[in-house]
């Protein structure tokens, strides 16, 4: 077994801009997304407890919680209310478009409700310089995503998924929109669609098989392979890169029957396993990219395995981590469409996610410039300092917000229901 343990460091000219020449890269990459407002206000502890609600988590909304929304109406100026784009893809195209400045080189595609929720995503998607297209259904409103914040930067969501889940292979496949899919040189999904857009998945997959573009799969959730397995397996044949955390490879590796003990321990092995499953496109080799929270990323690559060392934050700079996630994806990925190795991408990615994790919710950081480098390079400067000023401890995963028990709620609450086995629980930072 090959494994190279990669020295943490900022590629040579980091400081120079590396933006490509404007409009070279216009509607390269191509997203399915789940759109979601997000509302963001700040609450008192009664507050949860007047809803039932609990910190650092996340559930469907009721309606019990009908008063949360009406609040966000009436009360919005009082609760000090902030609206940004969500959802996981959502966020992660945003990240790219931050990252080489709003040259439309993202392209996003989900489903909105009738309503004015619907139109101010548009709007606020293309501030953010994604070219964005929405189906619109009128059966529901347009997905949001109420999130409180308690003093101590606790998360308590609550999501109405609404419209998110009504995106059509239709629409996808109507000529205003498939002509940007013919555009696109690299094609990202998320496992959240496998449970009511898995025939969108597919066709975009088997797209990219057929014209050799690179197809990205992110795992998104432990629970998203378990009810969804053979989905799972038919969308990584399909896949050029798959990404996602230990916790949703280990979890991958044992629904799919491919572990070789009864428990998955051995995250180079497993990482091995995925990139070792059937293909669709023999052109090009599968590369997997696993986080660990604040531990090495794991990047297999060319029949190895590559460690790349997260650095740590001092845990006074933390201000939230809902997005972090995300923002690596958009990191990696914005690189990844220049064409540039996979240093660079996962520096990128790393960096991206640090940035985020210094804001309120996934929103565009309040430092970044013209120049997003330089951003890069302070980021990168404020973590060499001294030892005493970091974290020595591994943060602890109870302390972050788990969006992804949103998610899961959809099939307890659906046509399949999970078991407590598949309860997500979130670890690390990505």
């Amino acid at each position: 077994m090959v494994s190279i343990k990669t020295e943490a460091k900022t590629p040579t000219n980091l400081n120079k801009s590396t933006k490509p020449p404007m409009l070279a890269l216009k509607g390269h990459i191509f997203s399915l997304v789940q759109p979601l407002l997000d509302i963001t206000m700040h609450v008192p502890p009664s507050y949860l407890t007047q809803y039932n609600l609990l910190p650092n988590n996340g559930v469907l909304a009721t309606d019990s919680h009908d008063g949360i929304f009406r609040d966000i109406l009436e009360r919005g100026s009082e609760l000090g209310v902030r609206y940004s784009p969500g959802g996981m893809a959502q966020n992660s195209m945003r990240v790219v478009e931050w990252l080489l400045e709003g040259q439309q080189v993202t392209c996003v595609v989900g489903c909105v409700g009738s309503d004015a929720t619907g139109s101010e995503m548009l709007h606020l998607m293309r501030s953010d310089g994604v070219t964005t297209h929405y189906e619109v259904s009128s059966a529901a409103p347009t997905g949001q995503c109420a999130v409180l914040v308690t003093p101590g930067n606790h998360r308590s969501m609550v999501t109405q998924l609404g419209a998110s889940r009504n995106l059509t292979l239709n629409f996808l496949v109507s000529a205003p929109i498939w002509r940007h899919v013919e555009q696109a040189r690299i094609l990202y999904v998320t496992g959240f669609l496998l449970n009511d857009s898995k025939d969108c998945v597919m066709k975009l997959g088997e797209h990219a098989a057929k014209e050799n573009k690179r197809f990205v799969f992110n795992l998104s959730a432990p629970y998203i392979s378990k009810v969804f397995p053979e989905e799972c397996r038919r969308t990584i044949e399909l896949s050029d890169i798959v990404t996602g955390n230990s916790d949703e490879v280990r979890a991958l590796v044992r629904n799919l029957g491919l572990e070789t003990s009864g428990e998955v321990s051995d995250l180079h092995s497993a990482i091995r396993q995925i990139a070792g499953l059937p293909k669709v496109n023999k052109k090009r080799e599968r590369m997997v990219v696993i986080t660990q929270g604040p531990r090495d990323i794991l990047v297999f690559e060319q029949g190895r395995v590559r460690e790349f060392p997260v650095r740590e934050m001092p845990v006074s700079e933390i201000v939230d981590t809902t997005g972090a996630g995300d923002a690596f994806v958009g990191g990696f990925l914005s690189e990844l469409v220049q064409g540039k190795e996979v240093e660079w991408c996962v520096e990128r990615g790393i960096q991206a996610a640090h940035l985020i994790m210094r804001q309120l919710g996934c929103t565009r950081p309040s430092a970044l410039t013209s120049s997003f480098e330089e951003d890069l390079v302070k980021e990168k400067i404020s973590h060499s300092s001294s030892e005493d000023d970091l974290v020595k401890e591994k943060i602890s995963p109870d302390s972050f917000t788990d969006s992804n028990i949103i998610q899961e709620n959809i099939c307890r609450n659906g046509k399949k229901q999970l078991n407590a086995e598949s309860k997500v629980v979130t670890h690390g930072i990505f």
